[in-house]
């Protein structure tokens, strides 16, 4: 898999991080301040070793010793206190920030097309909202504050050694020009194992989600160990990637760790002389040294904020990716319209890429209509639930409701008042009561009522908890036939105008499919219904029938009349008619 080659630093993302952090600048200002005043006491400390070698341990001054020591510690508690302060603040700035990124990539969620859906799989999504802002956080954590703290410390130490003694100081930075060049050797290899284990995580995840997704066909089919084997692959990869990363980094920081070792080895062999000679004394030297030992600290920090910086600016090019995408499929501002539940489509032409599914396709559904559409699959039935709702728009055509263009009704107004049951019921972590108002200040009365019409309270009665009974993720805690009652229940008791059902019965066993089909009958009375059926059945009553065959109108009529025609609708009915006898001959073989 290949990765796109992130910047190490991109002023431009990080100028777009600018706002999610300008609300709580002032926690920004206070932390970059702590860090510099931890990074300025560090730099006293030394000073004060040097003066109480020499002014007091070697005059035998115990009094001054004893005031520069308390000295020394009350700086290392105002040392422990500002680090305190600054990671509580640097840690609400980064949390703050993060909060309300993720409130506006949740927001981008919610707004975006369908389409979107179709081309991203879900741990994609769900890694922009999870793992993406991690890194964003650990990067205003860990690397934007801490770096200002580096570079005065960096610099401080500079000043510090040059002023104890030029001539030492000139001699620790011959060393410079190696450690630019381990830095920047690092940098490069560091680059391209990081880009090869993210390469291989995200191949071990995207298999790990197809086979856990896919459990029951592999196991169906004994592919268990054919797929341990891939996976073998695949982890052994990783498994030398990590290696491969993990050498980098071991000759990485021993390098360090001997070029900062030569330094002193050179200073304590020159610095001892100066000492003899009496052209510098011991306290100098220590300090010197301890400068020198400081200046290695962000250097050896180096690798960790690479790797950060890295992490985050990959992380921060797709967020901002996401929160770019354009969203094609927007609400006019206008005013609510009352609808109807009067449906038209006007010589509507739909592709979701390139093919179309739907050709000049024209129909007229009047309020109070139940209509049926049928055809084999890929026949463009459930598109024509997709365009009612607006999930897309056509490209040729007109959809119209109520005489108005669906283009000129606001999403809210359109879609409170059209009710879907779909195919396979959706139900959410909760209770049932909170499945069917959805959120809604609906009282339970009323959701007593649309369940009994529905045929769902009685099931509901059995229950421990009745309609505060938990429903697991899913609804995995209820059968088939009860996640669509509840689904039935919760169409009803929003009183919709027009009512769509996209094959609410396919995914029922036949003899449940009659307590459904009693069901869905209760809830399109007196309202607009567009049926897509799969089992033609359930919809002899229906006033019209729309036949569609690869995306055209092929029949039109009621169930009677297009029988006695003998066309596809009289084919697909006799088939299915066919296949209902052999179920009553072997039931052992239902078709689902």
């Amino acid at each position: 898999m290949e990765e796109k080659e992130e910047k190490v630093f991109d002023i431009t993302l990080i100028k777009r991080l600018y706002p999610y952090i300008k609300p709580n600048l002032r926690y920004f200002i206070i932390s970059v301040a702590l860090i510099v005043g931890v990074s300025l006491l560090e730099l006293v400390l030394p000073y004060m070793s040097k003066l109480a070698i020499d002014n007091y341990i070697l005059r035998k001054d115990w009094n001054g010793l004893t005031r520069i020591a308390l000295l020394y510690i009350g700086i290392l508690l105002i040392i422990f206190f500002f680090r305190y302060f600054q990671t509580i603040t640097v840690s609400v700035l980064g949390q703050k920030a993060m909060y309300f990124l993720r409130m506006d990539i949740f927001k981008k969620y919610q707004n975006l097309d369908i389409k979107f859906y179709d081309t991203n799989p879900v741990g994609k999504i769900l890694t922009r909202i999870t793992s993406d802002i991690d890194a964003l956080n650990e990067m205003l954590s860990d690397v934007l504050v801490g770096i200002f703290g580096d570079i005065f410390l960096i610099i401080g130490v500079l000043v510090a050694i040059f002023l104890l003694n030029w001539r030492l100081a000139l001699i620790s930075l011959a060393f410079l020009p190696i450690l630019v060049l381990a830095v920047w050797i690092f940098r490069i290899k560091a680059r391209e194992t990081y880009r090869n284990v993210r390469s291989w995580i995200s191949t071990m995840n995207a298999y790990l989600q197809e086979n856990i997704m896919g459990i029951k066909v592999i196991q169906i089919f004994t592919r268990e160990m054919e797929n341990k084997k891939r996976f073998k692959d695949i982890n052994t990869s990783l498994y030398k990637a990590q290696i491969a990363s993990i050498m980098v980094y071991a000759i990485f920081y021993p390098a360090v760790e001997v070029l900062g070792a030569s330094v002193v080895a050179l200073i304590l062999w020159y610095g001892g002389s100066k000492i003899l000679s009496g052209a510098m004394t011991f306290g100098s030297l220590l300090a010197f040294m301890t400068y020198l030992e400081r200046f290695f600290y962000p250097i050896r920090d180096l690798s960790e904020k690479y790797n950060i910086m890295q992490s985050a600016m990959a992380a921060a090019e797709k967020v901002f990716g996401l929160l770019d995408t354009p969203i094609v499929v927007t609400s006019p501002t206008n005013s609510p319209v009352l609808i109807k539940g009067d449906v038209e489509f006007r010589n509507v032409s739909f592709a979701y890429d390139d093919e179309y599914v739907l050709k000049n396709l024209s129909f007229h559904v009047y309020p109070g209509e139940h209509v049926a559409f049928v055809g084999a699959t890929g026949a463009g039935k459930s598109s024509i639930m997709n365009l009612i709702l607006r999930f897309y728009d056509i490209q040729n055509g007109e959809i119209l409701i109520d005489g108005y263009n669906i283009k000129d009704i606001l999403f809210s107004s359109l879609r409170r008042q059209i009710a879907v049951v779909l195919q396979e019921p959706v139900l959410f972590s909760g209770t049932i009561a909170e499945n069917i108002r959805m959120g809604e200040d609906i009282p339970l009365e009323e959701i007593i009522t649309a369940s009994k019409r529905v045929g769902l309270h009685q099931f509901v009665e059995r229950m421990r908890k009745g309609y505060n009974e938990g429903v697991m993720e899913r609804g995995a805690n209820l059968s088939a036939g009860e996640r669509q009652l509840i689904c039935l229940a919760r169409a009803l008791v929003f009183d919709p105008k027009i009512l769509i059902l996209d094959e609410a019965t396919s995914s029922i066993d036949l003899q449940t499919e009659r307590l459904i089909q009693q069901a869905t009958e209760e809830l399109m009375k007196g309202r607009t219904s567009l049926i897509i059926a799969h089992r033609l059945s359930t919809i002899v009553g229906a006033d019209r029938i729309y036949v569609l065959n690869k995306g055209k109108l092929v029949e039109v009529g009621t169930h009677n009349e297009l029988t006695q025609r003998r066309g596809m609708y009289w084919q697909l009915y006799r088939w299915q008619q066919w296949e209902k006898k052999a179920i009553a001959v072997n039931p052992k073989d239902p078709i689902k």
